[in-house]
């Protein structure tokens, strides 16, 4: 039996009378079965408006709340955009803020922004879209300097990187399956290595990054075989002890299925991506996993 709908929400914020239609996801029934109630907040500029609500779409409490007293867990929508803010990424010092056109989604876990600064960043959006599409802009969002850059309905708010790099970054997004870590991975491994950024290994695995969320990794043998090569691999790349046995794990929890390369990096995002490569190298070589782009 599938899981019962839950009515569409309708109401009018009681603070600026901005009417609200909300359909229910398998976020809230998951959220309700586990305590209860659903909470969604929507952004109303200086304002959020609380709503929590059951099973039946009945509302069982609607609150005006700062922005900044949201719980960090709740699901944000402005409009009918998603608002991503936690868990917050740091990397660097680079910072991004991503705009998703397509899916509706706005990201700020990888920037200074907070919630209450979406309604000003989206204004900026929609303002500058027509000159977005063909330049890089500087513009002003919670008081501080931003550049603005869109590429097929994905706009990037961002600090402290060269526009070359994100339109090389860019031109070579699969943007249909695009994710934040498919931007911050390359550029942190531009920051970080100390490769030649001339040179054919350099360029290799740039693109490998930019393409991280299409890239897949297979166990060909059975876990055991892993497991009996990880002395002499730990041997070469002590430092990466840690994420060796994550990915083991991983795989094994994957089975056949594999692991994207994005999925395997984005909890070490500061990782020597270099030695990791290297290390995944030695590991085709022994013909203990698959690298494949999908």
């Amino acid at each position: 039996m599938g899981e019962k709908s839950i009515p569409i929400i309708a109401l009018k914020c009681p603070k600026c009378n901005a009417e609200i239609t909300y359909a229910p996801g398998e976020d809230d029934i998951k959220e309700i079965n586990t305590v209860g109630i659903a909470r969604v907040g929507f952004l109303h500029g200086d304002h959020v408006l609380l709503v929590c609500f059951d099973l039946t779409g009945f509302i069982r409490g609607a609150y005006i709340l700062s922005p900044d007293k949201l719980a960090s867990d709740m699901r944000v929508f402005y409009k009918n955009f998603r608002v991503l803010s936690y868990p917050r990424i740091s990397l660097y010092d680079v910072e991004f803020a991503i705009v998703d056109l397509n899916k509706k989604m706005i990201d700020l876990r990888a920037s200074n922004l907070q919630n209450r600064d979406v309604p000003s960043l989206m204004d900026y959006v929609e303002s500058y879209r027509p000159l977005i599409k063909r330049s890089h802009r500087r513009v002003g969002i919670a008081g501080r300097g931003y550049s603005i850059y869109e590429h097929n309905n994905i706009v990037v708010v961002y600090n402290n990187v060269q526009p070359e790099m994100i339109e090389q970054i860019f031109s070579n997004l699969v943007v249909d399956d695009f994710d934040l870590m498919s931007l911050l991975l390359p550029i942190g491994y531009t920051r970080s290595s100390k490769l030649s950024r001339d040179s054919p290994d350099f360029k290799e695995r740039l693109d490998l990054l930019i393409k991280a969320n299409k890239i897949k990794i297979r166990a060909k043998k059975e876990f055991n075989a892993i497991r009996f090569a990880r002395a002499s691999i730990i041997a070469l790349w002590p430092d990466l002890t840690e994420i060796f046995d994550s990915t083991v794990s991983y795989l094994n929890t994957r089975g056949n299925e594999g692991v994207t390369l994005v999925e395997l990096i984005s909890k070490y995002p500061n990782i020597d991506f270099d030695s990791f490569y290297e290390m995944l190298r030695e590991l085709l070589k022994r013909d203990i996993i698959e690298m494949s782009i999908q």
